[in-house]
Order: structure tokens, then sequence, then C-alpha cells
């Protein structure tokens, strides 16, 4: 989804998997940068694991080993769901750690301390959600600290790029998932001394300087505040964060010991096979699926005979693992819809945060109906293989071939009622496929672009920027623009995915489309604004298909939920993540007259 994440970009950028918590973990928001993906397990030593990058010069690498002076681990939760685990081991010269979360993914780091509590030195390695544990990295980082400047050196879909980034000295680095981090800025205050300390913070996952302002409420008791987020922190003397809460995410961080404790929490931070089984009262079935995916996947799923899935090659190179939900009572063929994610890597239910899981629901509505489902865990994640971190929009729109492809060997499915359901990014890719591929019957696009990502970027760019409290002058936010931009260009040139977004018009291919299409879209979306959705329908029109139907959905946002403001930041503090029975309804009602007049 242009998501999340701040969710979007951070997304866009490459700031990935973990980092798309942001939101969840009080980092600050800044205009997203190209910096980082996320991930989690430490070296009880302290040292870098042994697969980790960074220098050969590296001073860990060189000093005796150190016994931990402190390790453990933390857990942040949003009520009774693990959001993810921090497990730690901090030395005199060093902090090594990891993240893991079953949607965050991984992210293995290794700091180098000064003795004044700074950081000179972040290495890191992260890994896309349920990748296997013997595959290698998605991403690596070498980031060093220098007076005012950062050099981070990064390795992504297999490029390598040398950043600078301007800093302020002394600025210490912040990660939106990392606790480890937050504990830093309190050991760095107690260097400074005072009850109210102002520290700058380089943000790892955008590659944004801010300023936090840390204060003492109490002995045992300090605040966090940057960017309009608050962290409430738990505290020793020795500046040792034993828990705390972000009440805007209503986000909890508990500490727990080394040895069984820590083990038990990064076990409960681990990925756990989802439930995809049907709903004991459901009319339908739900069937798990492999798709496998040609090395060439046909321009028109019609060119090839039923059940021949790999026409254009003989090996599959990749597989996609999905879900296919049947009716139980049927006389013959029935329609079938293919749902398509949004952007960043995704599962089938597309269950971006807990309790969100809008493709399940779509789902159940659409099985209820009598029409069958197939949802996909995108390439590289989840049971899918193949590798996500290459992989372009035009890639995945392959995928969803595949998938059209092996609906059609089906004998249960009606090859003539198709239909694609994309959100977001999805949205992109429906109308690429529909363009091309007459069989297709209908789409239905929620919060689908109609612009190239670079225009929606600098939108998202202006909004940040303009929501920023910390950023109190005109010459402040034209600064922080015009990094945005430098850093947008900079992750471009390692990540052939951000390449072909920022320069894709959908417009164009809009144009060619010839299938009905349904657009809805959020009123209060800030990822993908409201107005590009009769744009888009003004091109498909324009094309000379006049079965286009839009409609704005008030109060509701980027992720179609009940939203009056449409912050991404305020997604974790939604009173509900569930889709309203309304659009389910609009979806099906629609969706049930186009396959009986097919």
């Amino acid at each position: 989804m242009f998501e999340t994440k701040t969710v979007l970009t951070a997304i866009l950028a490459c700031a990935g998997y973990l980092a798309g918590a942001g939101a969840a973990t009080g980092a600050p928001a800044s205009p997203p940068g190209p910096v980082l993906h996320s991930a989690v397990a430490p070296d009880p030593s302290g040292a870098p694991p042994a697969d980790h990058i960074g220098r050969t010069d590296h001073p860990a690498r060189h000093a005796p080993r150190q016994e931990p002076t402190d390790q453990g681990a933390f857990i942040m939760s949003i009520g009774n769901d693990t959001l993810g685990v921090e497990t730690f081991s901090r030395t005199t010269r060093t902090l090594a750690g990891e993240i893991a979360g079953q949607r965050l993914g991984r992210l293995r780091y290794t700091a180098t301390l000064t003795p004044d509590a700074l950081v000179s030195r972040w290495e890191m390695s992260a890994w896309p959600p349920n990748t296997p544990a013997t595959a290698p990295p998605a991403q690596t980082a070498d980031i060093a600290f220098q007076g005012d400047s950062v050099i981070a050196e990064l390795t992504a879909a297999g490029g390598t790029q040398t950043q600078r980034f301007q800093t302020e000295t002394g600025a210490l680095p912040t990660f939106p998932t990392s606790i480890a981090l937050l504990e830093q800025a309190v050991r760095r205050a107690l260097v400074i001394g005072g009850d109210r300390v102002e520290l700058p913070l380089f943000a790892l996952a955008g590659g944004v300087t801010t300023r936090a302002t840390l204060t003492r409420i109490a002995p045992d008791s300090v605040t966090i505040a940057a960017a309009g987020s608050e962290v409430r922190l738990q505290v020793d003397d020795a500046g040792r964060v034993l828990g705390g809460t972000i009440p805007a995410q209503r986000l909890t961080i508990t500490r727990v010991g080394p040895g069984s404790d820590a083990e038990a929490a990064k076990r409960a931070g681990e990925s756990t096979p989802p439930d995809y089984s049907a709903p004991p009262d459901a009319p339908y079935i739900a069937e798990e699926v492999t798709v496998p995916v040609p090395a060439a996947a046909p321009a028109k799923s019609g060119h090839h005979p039923p059940g021949d899935v790999t026409a254009a090659s003989d090996v599959a190179t990749h597989t996609l693992a999905g879900t296919l939900t049947t009716p139980k009572d049927r006389t013959g063929p029935v329609p079938a819809v293919i749902t398509i994610t949004g952007s960043g890597p995704q599962r089938r239910d597309e269950d971006v945060f807990p309790g969100y899981a809008p493709f399940r629901e779509l789902a159940d509505a659409l099985g209820r109906r009598g029409i069958a489902v197939l949802r996909l865990d995108d390439r590289g994640v989840g049971a899918s293989t193949g590798d996500f971190a290459t992989a372009t929009t035009a890639d995945f729109a392959d995928d969803i071939r595949a998938a059209i492809a092996y609906l059609h060997s089906r004998p249960e499915i009606d090859p003539r009622r198709i239909a694609l359901v994309g959100h977001s990014e999805g949205g992109l890719i429906a109308p690429m496929i529909a363009s091309a591929d007459t069989t297709i019957a209908a789409l239905v696009l929620l919060a689908p672009p109609a612009q190239t990502g670079r225009e929606i970027i600098a939108y998202q760019h202006r909004y940040m920027i303009g929501a920023d409290t910390t950023l109190k002058t005109d010459a402040a936010r034209d600064s922080a623009a015009a990094r945005a931009v430098e850093q947008l260009e900079n992750a471009a040139a390692v990540s052939p995915w951000l390449r072909f977004f920022l320069d894709y018009d959908p417009l164009p291919t809009a144009a060619k489309v010839r299938q009905p299409v349904l657009i809805l879209h959020g009123a209060t979306d800030r990822q993908v604004t409201p107005d590009q959705a009769e744009r888009l329908a003004v091109a498909i029109r324009g094309g000379g298909n006049i079965d286009v139907e839009v409609h704005i959905l008030p109060d509701t946002n980027h992720l179609l939920l009940a939203d009056p403001d449409g912050h991404p930041m305020g997604y974790a503090t939604l009173p509900s993540t569930k889709i309203a029975p309304e659009i389910l309804q609009t979806i099906g009602d629609w969706l049930t007259k186009r396959f009986r007049d097919r």
C-alpha cells in the first residue's frame, strides 16, 4: 500500500519492512528517505553476527570480546497483539540486537558506541516478513556518523550505493522499531545532564534529522517528544528502559530479562502460520493453492489452453501461495475475483497491522454471494517464493497474469467471468493487465493512483512537512523538502521498483481499458488523494469506455477505514480496523450485476 509506510514513502524509499511500523513506535515522523529496511537476534557477546555487514576495519572486529553489561528483550504490543520483539546485548563498546515480528520482518544490527553515549557506526541486515532463516538479507547498510555528516553504504536489489547526509554533530540514530536506540537517547541525556535535554536525532529509516526533547518528569520516568509524537518511558538511574508506552499509538513496551524470558519473548514475536481457513458458518470452502509463475507470463491469459499455466516457459521461476475460496453448493462454473495487494511486501489478506485484513473480509463477503476469490501472498512474502526486492510493478502484474492462467485451469471457475480487485498499487496493476486482456470481465479499483509516483510522493512530502510542528520556519520546511527530493532520487538509484514507480503514468493505460470499472476512494485519503479517482475515470471514459462508476467515501482513509482525518500516523489509534459493511456491499452488488450481464 502506498503506505506504510510515512507509511507509503518509507516503503517507496526502500525503507521498508520494519520501518513501515514506525507509526506504531513513536519514531519521529519525517519526510521519508532511502536509508533502511528493517529487521532482528543478537550475538550475546555483543560482537557483530558472522553474516553481518560492515567494513573489515570495524573496531568491534578487532577489540577483545567483552562480556555483556546488559541484555534482554523489549516486547512491543498493541492490546493483546505482539507487534514485535527486540532482543539486545550491550557492552561498553557495542549494542547488538535483532528486531522481529510477524508483520515486520527481521532486522539484525550492531551499533558501535562512544564513551559519551553516542553512536559512531550502525551496521544492519534486513529481511522481509516470513523470509526463511537461511535466506540472504534483502538489504544491508553500513552507516558511519562523522561530525555533522552521515555516510551510508547501502546494498539492495543487487546494487550498492554510497549516500551522504547532512546532520548535526552529536546526532543519535533512531529506528522506528528499536527501543534500544530510545534507551541510548536516555543514556546520552544522562551524560549531558539536566531534567530537560534537547537531542538531535537522525532517522535511519528516513535520512532526516529532527530534534527531540527528553524531559524527566519523575525520578523513574522520562518522556521523549519529537515531531508531534511522545514516548513515555520508565527508567532506572543508569538510563535503562524498564518499560513504557506510546499513548497516541496505543503501544506498550515491556522489558524482560535475558535467558528464558528473552527467548520466550522472541518466540512470541516470530511468525506463526496464519489461519486462512473458512469460518465455520461459511457457505464456501477455502483451499490452499500454489500458482506457478513462468519466466515470461503471457500478455493475455486467454492465449494458452486451459490447464497450461506455464505456457511461456517449461519451468516456473517462482510460485505464489494463496487461498482459493469457492462456493460449496454450485451447479456449474462460478465467477471469480483475484485480489491485488498494494505496495510493500504483503501477505494475501493485506494484514499490515493487527486486526486489519481487508481481503479476507472481501473474500468472505463475496463468498457468501457465490463468488470465488483467489488471494495471494506477494512473491517472496509469506509462503510464496521469488525475489520481492528486485521486482517492479510490471513484474507483479506478470504474477497476476499467472494467477489468471491458473484460474483458467480450474474447471469450477468460469473463465469468462474473472474480475480483478486492486488496492493502491494493485489499482495500478489491474488496468495494466485488463488493457491487454479482453477475457477480464471487470475491474474494482480501491484508492487507485492517477498520477506518476513522483507526483504522489511530492504531495506526501508537502503534506508531511506541513504537518511537522518541529519545522517552524519556511527555511526549515524548504530545506526538508530539498533533502526529501535528493534522498528520493538516491533511493531510486538502488531500487528497481522505485525507478519504475516514479515515472509510470497510469492514464495512457487507463484509456485502453474496455471492461466495466468501479472506483472507490476515501475522501480523507492522505496517501493517494481522492481527486485522482475522477481523474482516472476521465481517462477511462476518454478512451471510449463509459461504464465507469466512482464513489468517494466520506470520512474514509487510504485503508478504506472510517477516519475523519486520514493521517497515516493515526492508523494505529483508529477505533475500528474493519471495512464498513456498506463498502463490501457496494463491491458485491456491483460485481454481481456485472457477472450477471457477462
